[in-house]
């Protein structure tokens, strides 16, 4: 089922490693256009280097314990 997700855009929190990495592997693998997440810029790198070298998405930072984080990700998530 390479193409399950084909067209989908799916968020992924914690994409960088452990569960959430493997989680958006999976639906990248199957097609999805994954927008993954981590709490810091460095965080997010490693989902540059797991993910989006292979696959299509985007990386964003979001800490859902500081506000300002998480009106950015709202912004950027708008872009």
């Amino acid at each position: 089922m390479k193409n399950k997700y084909k067209d989908k855009v799916v968020l992924v929190t914690g994409a960088s490693r452990g569960i959430g990495k493997a989680i958006a592997l999976k639906f990248a693998e199957q097609g999805a256009f994954v927008i993954g997440t981590a709490t810091t810029e460095a965080s997010a790198d490693q989902i540059s280097k797991n993910l989006l070298r292979q696959f299509s998405g985007t990386r964003l930072v979001l800490n859902i314990a500081d506000k300002t984080s998480v009106e950015e990700f709202a912004t950027n998530l708008k872009k």
